[in-house]
């Protein structure tokens, strides 16, 4: 075998020793992708699900506040309602007192 036969040999051996290591990297690259890739994936749907929850939650607190501002609004009757009773009820009573004054006065 010649010199020139034994220089092509190592360079063809190197040539695959080289290849063999950039195959071994690339797989490496290529496994370290999928991962980040199903990782990014598992973010994209919680992102997309905390989404949801908070139009839900934003629905709730809506829905809570209209609730809120009603029960406001009732209780708010309800005090009126209450103390235009008590006044009537306290202006029947002086009306009741003072008539028969009159029917004494007037006797």
């Amino acid at each position: 075998m010649s010199d020139n036969d034994e220089s092509f040999t190592a360079r063809i051996e190197r040539l695959v020793r080289e290849n063999n290591q950039q195959r071994a990297e690339l797989d490496r690259v290529q496994y370290r992708v999928t991962e980040i890739s199903d990782i990014s994936e598992g973010w994209k749907m919680r992102c997309t699900q905390l989404e949801k929850d908070l139009l839900r939650e934003q629905g709730i607190e809506c829905s809570l506040e209209e609730a809120l501002s009603d029960l406001q609004r009732h209780v708010h009757e309800a005090v009126q309602s209450s103390r235009q009773r008590r006044i009537r009820q306290v202006n029947c009573e002086d009306t009741a007192l003072d008539s028969p004054r009159r029917l004494i006065g007037t006797e």
